[in-house]
């Protein structure tokens, strides 16, 4: 009687099934990814431990985690994957090439994309949008051929074919105001590199914040800022349209986000080559490099008439001085833009045709107010001497 799974062998859509579970986080995820039922992944990832004669999952809370042998296996499985997949697409004149989108650039780029594709004469492309960190999985395994990703460092195991650095923003809805003294409300995004970086950042910078409001879609983001519930750390060409950049003096200055293009090296091919240069043209900055170039850190000491280093200030009197009455003079700058806001907002409530619409205006102008007297307060304290 033939047995359909012999011990000596492991059948490739039990180990597709496997490495989906770690993908997704879930079996049920795992499930409608492939298009058959949970039923049917539990069954089989029973029966690979069966194979295996191991555990390979262990229970965490909610969630699920490798073992030791786990991960071993996911390592191996990883690799046969790979290899059944370039065996299936080797050799085919009309290859479908696999590409991966980070969520918030699919939004807004799929329209260049498409014709940068089309003047390529690449005519058989699925485009994926999903996370960064599950596209540099999928394509080290070999599931996609290229993917654009972010990631906090240039520390990835994957090398990108070409990388840059991605300027980050604070962005809100024009006619947020945060209350003085209040923590920052964030909107975050479920294990997204720019959520990471920004609650880095934050408490770097000793700054007070909490999570408004968690989603995992760019529309569920985008009304959040509408309903003017918080700041969001986005890459800053992606800032919506209506949202505004925001430069308050509060919000700390978020660092670069690393990014890159990167391919299959198992698939030497030329056309994929050529795919990579057109999501370049697409999405990297003329100024991208092909090999990692780590930011040079400032110089200690300034060239001879030079610009000075925050360093340097701290070390000499005078120019501290300088700056501080610089930043007095920012913080009142500031403060008269905020009451001219308030001025602004209260006589647009004058006009407004509904009871609502001009309550809602008078209170975003006695937010503005609020935020200018703390200005001007703060403008006032950096002048005093020390020790007064």
């Amino acid at each position: 009687m033939h047995r359909r799974y012999e011990p000596s062998n492991i059948p490739i859509e039990i180990l597709r099934s496997f490495v989906s579970v770690l993908d997704t986080g879930s079996f049920t995820k795992a499930a409608a990814r492939l298009n058959i039922t949970q039923p049917a992944i539990s069954a089989q990832i029973k029966r690979m431990q069966t194979l295996v004669g191991e555990e390979l999952f262990r229970k965490e809370g909610a969630g699920i985690s490798l073992t030791e042998r786990g991960e071993a296996v996911c390592r191996y499985a990883r690799r046969i994957l790979a290899l059944n997949d370039q065996i299936l697409w080797s050799g085919r004149s009309n290859k479908r090439f696999r590409i991966g989108l980070p969520s918030i650039l699919g939004g807004q780029h799929l329209g260049p994309l498409k014709a940068a594709l089309d003047a390529e004469n690449f005519r058989s492309v699925q485009i994926v949008c999903d996370r960064s960190d599950q596209l540099l999985k999928r394509v080290s395994s070999g599931l996609f051929d290229a993917v654009v990703a972010f990631s906090a460092s240039d520390t990835e195991e994957v090398a990108p074919a070409i990388e840059w650095q991605e300027p980050l923003a604070w962005i809100c809805h024009p006619e947020f105001v945060l209350s003085p003294g209040a923590p920052l409300p964030l909107l975050t995004w479920t294990d997204a590199v720019t959520d990471m970086i920004a609650v880095r950042t934050c408490e770097r910078a000793q700054v007070s914040y909490t999570s408004e409001f968690v989603g995992d879609q760019i529309a569920a983001h985008i009304e959040a800022l509408q309903l003017k519930l918080g700041y969001l750390c986005v890459a800053e060409r992606t800032t919506p349209a209506g949202m505004k950049i925001a430069k308050d003096y509060f919000l700390p200055k978020l660092p670069t986000m690393h990014a890159g293009i990167y391919k299959n090296t198992d698939a030497p091919d030329a056309r994929l080559d050529a795919l990579v240069k057109c999501l370049a043209r697409v999405f990297a900055p003329a100024q991208s490099t092909k090999s990692a170039t780590p930011p040079l850190a400032p110089a200690l000491e300034a060239a001879p008439g030079g610009p000075t280093t925050s360093a340097q200030r701290s070390r000499d009197p005078q120019l501290r001085q300088v700056t501080v009455a610089e930043r007095a003079s920012d913080s009142g700058t500031e403060a008269r833009r905020y009451r001219d806001k308030a001025n602004e907002a209260r006589q647009l409530a004058e006009l407004a045709d509904t009871s609502a619409r001009r309550d809602s205006l008078l209170n975003i102008a006695s937010n503005y107010e609020r935020t200018a007297q703390h200005l001007e307060v703060l403008s006032n304290s950096q002048f005093l001497p020390p020790g007064s």
